[in-house]
């Protein structure tokens, strides 16, 4: 963003001031704004919630302002179905969104305006909450507003790009990063896998993958169904649609005693806190730690002890038998290509 500031004609100091001042707030202004959330229901009866229904989903969404009495919103109205079906009609990753300024627009005047039209993308009339969308344009939230048609393109990361002409529409879109029919990238392969530092047997029955949009919960998809357990797919894929920045999240209910624990286990552990004989590598310190209080101390033997001899199923504060060391890993997108993903996993109190 440039921003010009002329003062130099200004003789009075606190005026140059002022006007300086002046400017840096409108060049504040100026920079990218988040898209107020709100939900509509276009004419065919859909609900489409601007976040959950489509950004969190990775789609890049177009609104065009109008009203159906509008002449020059008439006018390019075939444009703009146009330039959606080159954008996929919504089954890619653009969706187009129409809504009236009018309070007296209502469904059958909207269904009227885009069969007139031959418009396919969705339309919201003043029956359908128009004003949850329309009003912060009107109210210059997102820059001066000038009237009817206007367009914006959001951003999956809800970013808003206001005030854009038609024809400077589709560079916007693909600014975004959007793909269409034609522009489809070859999926990454992503292979996930697990692991023990020391090599030790997992059982895998016990962890569960879920891939998601970063910081979501939803959509999610757990790829321990999706893969049949092989834990290999493709992204995107029929099964996984494209989502902004993918991410995937392993859990685990592992038992307390997963195998492999015995009284050798609480022998180190406790020559590690007498000092007699320390444990160095990084995973027996987290075994080590069956209380999750950061460290080892005599109540992690106590613990130990107690799962080892059969008298408790279970770890303090429901701690899983495995500790998942690095929890969340990001997929960076390859496109042709494969991305191989290890996550490693530690039993809990087997430290041998």
């Amino acid at each position: 963003m440039i921003c010009y500031i002329f003062v130099n004609t200004v003789k009075d100091i606190n005026m140059k001031t002022f006007l300086l001042v002046a400017a840096l707030l409108i060049c504040g202004n100026l920079s990218a704004q988040q898209v107020h959330d709100f939900t509509v229901i276009d004419t065919d009866g859909e609900v489409h919630n601007i976040y959950t229904d489509h950004l969190d989903n990775g789609q890049t969404v177009v609104i065009k302002v109008f009203f159906v009495a509008c002449p020059p919103c008439n006018s390019i109205a075939p444009s703009v179905q146009s330039l959606y079906e080159e954008w996929g009609e919504g089954e890619y990753d653009v969706e187009f969104i129409e809504a009236t300024t009018r309070s007296n627009d209502d469904d059958m005047d909207v269904n009227t305006y885009k069969n007139t039209h031959g418009l396919t993308f969705p339309g919201i009339s003043a029956d359908g909450n128009a004003p949850a969308l329309v009003d912060p344009i009107k109210n210059g939230d997102y820059g001066p507003y000038f009237g009817t048609p206007s367009f914006a393109v959001i951003a999956p990361d809800g970013t808003i790009n206001y005030g854009l002409s038609f024809s400077e529409l589709n560079g916007a879109i693909a600014a975004t990063g959007a793909i269409g029919p034609g522009q489809i990238e070859p999926p990454t392969t992503v292979n996930l896998s697990y692991s023990h530092p020391s090599g030790k047997t997992l059982n895998l029955d016990y962890l569960t993958a879920t891939l998601h949009p970063s910081g979501q919960t939803s959509p999610s998809y757990n790829l321990n169904q999706i893969t049949n357990g092989s834990l290999s797919f493709a992204y995107p894929s029929t099964e996984i649609p494209l989502m902004n920045n993918p991410t995937i999240s392993i859990t685990t209910d592992a038992p307390a005693n997963t195998g492999g624990l015995s009284a050798l286990d609480i022998v180190k552990i406790r020559k590690h806190i007498l000092g007699f004989e320390e444990l160095t590598t990084p995973w027996q310190l987290i075994a080590a730690d069956v209380t999750g209080e950061g460290n080892s101390s005599s109540l992690d033997i106590v613990r130990l002890r107690k799962v080892v001899l059969g008298f408790e199923d279970e770890f303090p504060n429901q701690l899983s038998g495995y500790k998942i060391i690095n929890e969340v890993n990001a997929i960076i997108p390859n496109p042709g290509n494969t991305v191989s993903i290890n996550v490693e996993v530690v039993k809990r109190g087997d430290v041998d």
